[in-house]
């Protein structure tokens, strides 16, 4: 490899660089050329003289070390393969090219000017290309690229989500929620930093959907001028699983240029009317329009709106809905009698509804509910939270489903994770909590007496999990400690020392950033594997440390994360899919299910 330092002939769009003599550049070995910051590669072939970054786009090592045969130069590093005419490489990410030419026996490379549109439009077709081979390292590198020419953090999380929206064959996974609870983070993780929190989001949407093609789109039907039959018209096209009317309505809707105030409803009313999808779908209901408004709002083209909010439409269309199921039967028969006493309970419940959906809570927790959600019969927790709602008393409600929750989460037992004859685990209990918290999101936004029926979805919900407790649950007594201590208790698992510790820190007052910081990093700095249960870990955390800011004294939300965090988590399923289909196969039985 020889050296050429460059000398310039600016002109419209650039600059043409000496790369030296024709003669002097050896045929088949590459030369590298320096202008500024930039670092070329030339070679000289049978068929010409061309340009290429010397830097490979796959981990940043010297193409100029490269060896050279015909027109393909082969990285000497990890053997990528390009093509010096194209760029193109047929194991990842093509390399730049270069225009050149040859004047009085002079080689010149045209060096391009800075043209950050350029540059962002080319760094979101590969990082769409690393997605959609699943090569994680293209899509960090591009995710940084993309930062250091201002996209900003919402917008490419959009990109993360709308990517699984578009593709996942029933609309939406966990990538929409992840996108939404990494983007707060990225404030802790300046300019190019922030590619660490968006990774969560963007290494879950590209393993599920590998190599996976957009989903046909369905072509948008008018639902009309008035939102509100438009949206009663929706909500038939939803309840009778007339999945392409659901879609085509939705785009219709947005193609008139409806909005959050008129699209919102639309997503929280299916959650209301059924318990869909283990409670996910009003989780992404919450979600999905502080993600769209944080990357500029229905409008702007970068926030995907009508991907996302399809995404979701559809994830309510196909879900199971769990309250047709034969163990919710007596609940049904319940919900039918409290139904027709929704409006006045909602009624009742108008003058605690600021106080329910604040982000500090008044007076104390019902610790009377608390234990009635806790306890072993099913028709008390749900005549308990039914007795409260027609009181009025709606943000002891919403607080008890919360406390329970998070209570539950912090009895789980950790064995029954590790049991491959059993399908319940600690993500589904991170569900009770997480689905407890978007209640309160939800009846902020969707101000109707139909949002009350998700509390007692919640009551039942929270209740039924009984099964999943430890035999002995009692809270551990609250230790002091630093957090290095409660770190050295996560990684040796050893969740009765991080609970805590994490108690301990509550009881003494202490400010909760730094233990909020402590438990979103645990996310964001591989102490889990699979991208699933990654994101699993930081929306409970998330969760968790909104509701510990409402109730600062109160140590139940971050003794559930301490818990979870310091738990064995399996984060592979092989076994029990295994031992499913044996059971399936061979002895013709359904998976086991506790709950």
């Amino acid at each position: 490899m020889s050296r050429t330092e460059s000398r310039a002939e600016s002109c419209e769009g650039g600059a043409w660089v000496d790369a030296g003599a024709l003669e002097g550049l050896p045929e088949g070995a590459p030369t590298l050329l320096r202008h500024g910051k930039k670092r070329l590669a030339v070679i000289r072939t049978a068929d010409g003289v061309h340009a290429i970054d010397d830097r490979c786009p796959h981990e940043g090592y010297p193409l100029t070390q490269g060896t050279v045969e015909g027109t393909e130069l082969t990285c000497c590093y990890h053997n990528f393969k390009f093509d010096l005419r194209t760029g193109a490489c047929g194991r990842g990410e093509s390399v730049p090219t270069f225009a050149t030419r040859t004047r009085d026996g002079r080689v010149q490379v045209f060096v391009p000017a800075p043209d950050p549109a350029a540059e962002r439009a080319a760094a979101e077709k590969s990082l769409r290309e690393g997605l959609f081979e699943r090569r994680d390292g293209q899509i960090a590198r591009d995710l940084v690229r993309l930062l250091q020419v201002g996209a900003t953090p919402a917008e490419l999380a959009v990109i993360g989500a709308s990517y699984d929206a578009d593709r996942a064959p029933w609309g939406c996974t966990h990538a929409l929620p992840a996108a939404a609870d990494v983007v707060p983070l990225c404030a802790r993780y300046p300019g190019p930093q922030a590619v660490r929190p968006l990774m969560q989001c963007f290494e879950l949407s590209a393993e599920s959907n590998v190599r996976r093609a957009p989903r046909p789109r369905v072509e948008a039907i008018d639902p009309g001028p008035d939102p509100a039959a438009a949206e009663a018209r929706y909500r038939a096209a939803m309840e009778a699983e007339r999945i392409d009317e659901v879609e085509g309505l939705l785009r219709g809707a947005l193609g008139r240029g409806w909005g959050r105030a008129e699209l919102e409803p639309w997503l929280f009313g299916p959650p209301c009317a059924h318990f869909i999808g283990f409670g996910h779908s009003l989780i992404y209901a919450g979600k999905v329009f502080d993600l769209i408004e944080a990357a500029g709002g229905v409008a702007a083209p970068g926030a995907q709106a009508e991907s996302l909010l399809v995404g979701v439409a559809l994830e309510q269309a196909h879900a199971t809905r769990d309250d047709v199921l034969p163990a919710w039967r007596w609940w049904r028969a319940a919900m039918d009698e409290a139904r027709p006493q929704l409006g006045a309970w909602w009624a009742a419940c108008a003058p605690a509804l600021d106080a329910t959906v604040s982000s500090e809570a008044e007076g104390p927790v019902d610790e009377a509910l608390v234990a009635a959600l806790l306890g072993s019969d099913r028709r008390a927790a749900f005549d308990a939270v039914a007795g409260r709602l027609a009181e009025g008393r709606l943000d002891a409600v919403v607080d008890g489903l919360v406390l329970a929750a998070a209570e539950r989460v912090r009895r789980f037992d950790p064995a029954l994770d590790r049991d491959e004859s059993v399908q319940d685990g600690w993500l589904d209990v991170t569900h009770l909590f997480t689905f407890a918290q978007a209640i309160r999101v939800a009846i902020d936004r969707h101000r109707r007496p139909e949002i009350l029926a998700v509390t007692l979805q919640a009551a039942r919900m929270i209740q039924n999990a009984g099964v999943l407790d430890r035999a002995e649950p009692a809270p551990v007594a609250p230790a002091k400690g630093e957090l290095a201590e409660l770190k050295a208790a996560v990684d040796a698992r050893d969740p009765d020392r991080a609970e805590a510790l994490a108690r301990g820190w509550i009881d003494d007052g202490r400010a909760l950033g730094p233990l909020r910081v402590f438990f979103e990093d645990l996310g964001l700095h591989d102490a889990l594997t699979r991208p699933i249960v990654v994101v699993h870990l930081i929306k409970t955390t998330v969760a968790a440390f909104v509701e510990q800011a409402r109730r600062p004294a109160d140590p139940r939300p971050v003794a559930a994360i301490a818990r979870l965090a310091a738990s064995p988590i399996r984060e592979r399923f092989i076994g029990l899919r295994i031992h499913e289909a044996v059971r399936f196969i061979v002895d013709g039985k359904v998976p086991k299910l506790l709950t």
